[in-house]
């Protein structure tokens, strides 16, 4: 204890004591349930107990290990640790004797967090293992363990009656669990990033959460619905917790921010910054009722005790000014051409514009009329995205429904083969992502001008076989129609029941400057994409009050990177342009639209002028762009100099994602790949918007490669960006092998949803497992082997969203890989898609039919039967196990499973690492000092005949030519059109063999499989690369050059002929 200074940081709060003996760092720490004694759990492996009314050390109990977190029992007379990186183990021990009680048990890695029931009969303890363990404190069971995150679990809590659990994790949702059983109940979830804490209110009825995403967010115990966003925090949100009964929530960051709430009204009545130093394993050890809590001081193992003045704070003014608002999301949905851009400007605008085809999305965002069912004091905000509708947008836009609380799907009335055309798609993945009190409407659009074909009782059919809530007619040009639908959906949104913000003055000022950015750059960005040929020249010719509604409003396409989420995958009619970046001369296109990207120092600068009296700090201008990106309205990006530049029209990374994606489909060979070197350049065709100004658009490029390999949509082989969905070779079927017929598939898995997108992603993300080799792909088949053995699966749509994968494997591979495999692809399809069904395909091994009888099939299985008569010859067919009762009996299928998909994490990592460190080499040719080194070096190029080469090769007998004829005779496996050998030497060939050289085997495409095969072939550690005769002249001819030098030579050999 040492003397405490006078100043304290606020009126509210009284510094009691300053604890010092800890040699090291300090961690989760917990006050006894009387409030008097205070145990530290410490890096020095200790726990220390204080008295907090005298700050005196009670005494020091010391481990085998570093200690992480303490919790005590409810009685007060045992408290439970948990144990750091080199003891994992979850001890008891005796308060008032000082000693060790038992060692319950241990994690497989650090124990995150330990909490006792309220009944004391139960401890929980949850770790970075990905599980949560319920332990007997006696000691007389084995303990339960709970399974279902995918992350470190960091935190939980009991609910005050002891019938829940509420755990937080770094794999974002918070996971209520039934503590009798183990199994997970429900998944609460809204946060955008890690969760790293979790606290239930006194009453039982709210959970209050904290994230990396600087929010604290709060949830009804009962539905899990989430019902606040708390915003002030810069910065991790670490530890949140009740005082005061429940009258005020306290809130600690990761910079040592503290805020405090009043429950009542959600006014912040408390900010200090800097309580003290955190980290990742700091916390708030607050008292539920007593005016005491504990944190960390100016040091690391530093403890300071604070007094609360709970009456104060009750009763205080607001530490700053806030604003709370609610804000709902409803999107226009349909196939391109149907009238969403219309009626939304209509709906907006309050009037009829012309507009050629959204690419990408636009949103408006606009206040509405007071609601009832809303308090005073809450503000209420709409925003309507349009949702461009053609194939390549509408599956990046499938899985950021999963916050939209009203809908509009619009069909084409007048067609008469196909008028309902694209609803039934969109109305699956509402089922799959939208929430529960989602209203969806049917729109016919152009009411006035389409001639309808559809009666009545087909609407009303098409209504009840999809689930819509009701169908309304419209005209955007006459306004018919248009004011009953908007009014419709505003009463269909529970506007009431919506998660409303708190967020201080400051917050919202710079949330107001950033959305007025974007409105200002709308109307320039709309003349450069050609819409709005009829808009009047005077903007002020509109309605009144439509002028205030389109503040913030631009067009808008979620953020890829904002979610977890797909980008497009079916591409028609892209073109390039007239004129395009031409990466000789450096021309570019008129057709450029200004500038979206903000730099933050000009950010900085604005703020700074616009609000003099209450200064922005950095961390705080970072929130609110964290904030805004979550829900689509920015991007944050760095320019190649490494300044954070803010994108004001996000929509761009969708646009230009589609038209890498549609390069790629456009592949020649139908290989389903774009040279990365095009992509980064822009020399690959862009159409149907306005392409951002060259520098910009570069930055933008580079940023969505890394957000399509960040989200498993493509992979990265030999100088090529690879998208599975778009290969349009035709795999040719497997002829039979020593009189043995091709495999045939054993399971196949029916699902809905964005079929190629998620076909695309497992592919990629069993690439990266590692476990599996990936051997050959055509369209939307892909084959793999393991331990020489071959396996895979092929796709197929089996009606519009609705697709269905069959699985086949030879006879050879195990069973446990068989299991693994299945298994892999049915994680992949729970996660992704929707209405998974599965179905084994059984053969008579007497006769080789298949049994057809699917009804019988199933009802066999549902009365648990081990076989089935083949229906063709009565011989007993076995009916294999299911994948989950093989995991049930072996428990290592488990773990193959948690091991692959951290493998699939890290190699995403490496691969985007390693774009980052090639993209730059790219760039560097681009120099008009390259392209004259690029001409010297073609001079240089010596080119041999093969008669020529063998004459060279006859009588060297050396090492290097043994390599040598070993690399070709790998080109000539992998069909390469010639080898180049590069040598800082004119003279290559000597009487002592080939000089040392490196070698380019060039072919018309080598997957990274090809390359590993050919390696081995080779068999020497000697710089062999892979190159396609595009990327030869673009890029790896100033390589060669490099490594021949002033005095090298290049070799050019033709491969044709040589035997």
């Amino acid at each position: 204890m040492t003397k405490q200074p006078e100043i304290s940081p606020h009126p509210a709060l009284k510094l009691r004591h300053t604890l010092r003996g800890h040699g090291s760092a300090v961690y989760r720490m917990a006050l006894s349930s009387d409030g008097r004694i205070l145990a530290s759990p410490s890096q020095d492996r200790t726990v220390r107990l204080w008295n907090t009314e005298s700050g005196r050390l009670v005494r020091t109990l010391r481990h085998g290990g570093s200690l992480v977190c303490v919790a005590w029992s409810p009685d007060g007379k045992r408290f439970a640790s948990g144990g750091g990186y080199d003891d994992k183990q979850v001890t008891l021990w005796d308060a008032a004797a000082g000693k060790r009680i038992r060692v319950l048990g241990e994690h497989d890695e650090i124990v995150t967090g330990v909490a006792w029931s309220p009944d004391g009969g139960r401890l929980a303890s949850c770790s970075h293992d990905k599980t949560i363990r319920l332990w007997d404190p006696a000691g007389r069971r084995a303990p339960r363990i709970c399974r279902g995150h995918a992350a470190s679990v960091q935190g939980i809590a009991w609910s005050p009656g002891g019938g829940q659990l509420c755990s937080a994790s770094w794999d974002d949702p918070l996971r209520l669990w039934d503590p009798k059983t183990g199994e997970s109940r429900r998944t609460l979830q809204g946060h955008n990033s890690l969760i790293h804490c979790v606290a239930w209110s006194p009453d039982g009825r709210t959970i209050a959460s904290g994230s990396d995403d600087r929010t604290v967010r709060l949830w009804d115990a009962e539905t899990g619905r989430q019902t606040m966003v708390l915003e002030g925090h810069t910065n991790w949100v670490l530890s949140v917790a009740f005082l005061d009964a429940g009258r005020l929530l306290a809130a600690l960051g990761r910079d040592g921010r503290l805020l405090l709430w009043r429950i009542d009204d959600w006014a912040q009545v408390l900010r200090v910054d800097g309580i003290g130093e955190s980290s990742v394993f700091t916390n708030l050890a607050a008292h539920p009722t007593l005016p005491i809590m504990a944190a960390l001081g100016d040091y690391y193992h530093e403890i300071k005790i604070w007094e609360i003045d709970f009456e104060r704070l009750r009763g205080a003014e607001t530490t700053a000014q806030t604003t709370i608002y609610v804000n709902a999301k409803a999107v226009l949905l349909g196939d391109s051409g149907v009238g969403k851009s219309g009626l939304g400007i209509r709906i907006a605008e309050k009037e009829f514009r012309r507009t050629s085809s959204t690419h990408g999305a636009q949103f408006w965002h606009f206040p509405t009329d007071r609601l009832p069912g809303l308090p005073d004091g809450v503000q209420a905000e709409l925003t309507l995205w349009d949702l461009a509708g053609q194939p390549e947008y509408r599956l990046t836009h499938q899985l950021f429904l999963d916050d939209v609380d009203a809908a509009l799907l619009l069909f084409d009335c007048a067609d008469p083969h196909d008028p309902f055309r694209g609803v039934p798609y969109w109305a699956k993945v509402l089922k799959k992502h939208a929430p529960e009190h989602a209203q969806r409407f049917l729109v016919s659009s152009r009411y006035d001008v389409s001639p309808v074909t559809v009666d009545r009782r087909e609407i009303d059919h098409f209504l009840g076989l999809h689930g819509l809530d009701g169908h309304y007619a419209t005209s955007a040009a006459t306004g018919e129609g248009v004011a009953e639908l908007f009014g419709r959906l505003l009463a269909a949104i529970p506007w009431a029941e919506l998660p409303r913000t708190s967020t201080p003055k400051l917050f919202q000022a710079i949330r107001t400057f950033l959305l007025e950015e974007k409105q200002r750059i709308r109307a320039p960005a709309r003349r450069g994409s050609g819409e709005g040929d009829s808009q009047p020249a005077n903007a002020d010719s509109r309605p009144a009050g439509a002028k205030e509604q389109l503040i913030g409003a631009n067009e808008q396409s979620p953020s890829v990177d904002s979610q977890p989420g797909d980008t497009g995958s079916q591409f028609t009619d892209v073109r390039p342009q007239s004129m395009d970046v031409n990466t000789q001369s450096g021309e570019e296109s008129p057709r450029r639209s200004p500038g979206s990207l903000l730099p933050m120092d000009a950010l900085r600068r604005v703020l700074q002028e616009r609000f003099p009296e209450g200064k922005a700090t950095q961390a705080e201008i970072d929130t609110v762009i964290g904030l805004l990106q979550s829900r689509g309205l920015v991007h944050r990006l760095k320019s190649p100099s490494g300044e954070d530049q803010i994108l004001l029209r996000p929509e761009c990374i969708n646009q230009y994602g589609a038209s890498i994606i549609q390069a790629a489909r456009n592949h020649p060979q139908g290989i389903g790949a774009v040279t990365e070197r095009d992509v980064l350049i822009g020399n690959i065709p862009f159409s149907g918007f306005a392409r951002l100004p060259a520098a910009e658009e570069r930055i933008v490029l580079e940023a969505t490669v890394e957000l399509l390999l960040g989200h498993d949509l493509g992979f990265r082989e030999m100088g090529y960006l690879v998208f599975p969905s778009q290969i349009h070779v035709t795999r040719v079927p497997s002829p039979a092998i020593e009189g043995k017929p091709p495999p045939r598939a054993e399971v196949a898995y029916r699902f809905s949803g964005a079929i190629e997108t998620i076909y695309a992603s497992l592919v990629v993300r069993l690439s990266y497992a590692e476990h599996f080799r990936r051997e050959d792909q055509w369209r939307y088949a892909v084959e793999f082997s393991r331990a020489g053995n071959r396996l895979g699966f092929s796709m197929a749509q089996v009606e519009e969203g609705a697709g269905e994968i069959e699985i086949w494997f030879e006879p050879n591979v195990t069973e446990f890989d068989r299991v693994t495999f299945i298994r892999f692809i049915t994680d992949h399809l729970r996660t992704k898609g929707i209405d998974i069904q599965g179905q084994i395909r059984l053969y008579c091994p007497n006769c080789d039919e298949e049994v057809k009888n699917r009804a019988a099939i199933e009802r066999c299985l549902a009365d648990g039967k081990l076989a089935i008569p083949c229906q063709f010859c009565d011989t007993e067919i076995v009916i294999p196990a299911g994948v989950e009762e093989h995991c049930r009996r072996k428990p290592a299928l488990g773990e193959t499973q948690r091991e692959l998909k951290d493998t699939v994490e890290r190699r995403r990592n490496t691969e985007i690492s390693a774009f980052r460190h090639d993209r730059q080499n790219y760039l560097d040719n681009l120099s008009p000092s390259s392209v004259v080194k690029n001409n010297q070096y073609s001079k240089k190029i010596e080119k041999i005949s093969t008669s020529e080469m063998d004459a060279k090769l006859k009588g060297l007998r050396k090492m290097d030519t043994e390599l040598f004829n070993k690399i070709v005779a790998a080109a000539r496996t992998a069909r390469a059109q010639q080898v180049y050998v590069s040598s800082p030497s004119k003279q290559l060939f000597s009487n002592d063999g080939i000089l040392k050289a490196e070698y380019l085997i060039v072919a018309e495409y080598i997957s990274r499989a090809d390359s590993e095969e050919l390696a081995q072939l080779i068999k020497s550690k000697e710089p062999v690369s892979y190159a396609t005769p595009e990327l030869v002249e673009k890029y790896w001819l100033q390589k060669l050059g490099d490594i021949a030098g002033k005095d090298g030579v290049i070799v050019k050999i033709d491969l044709s002929g040589i035997g």
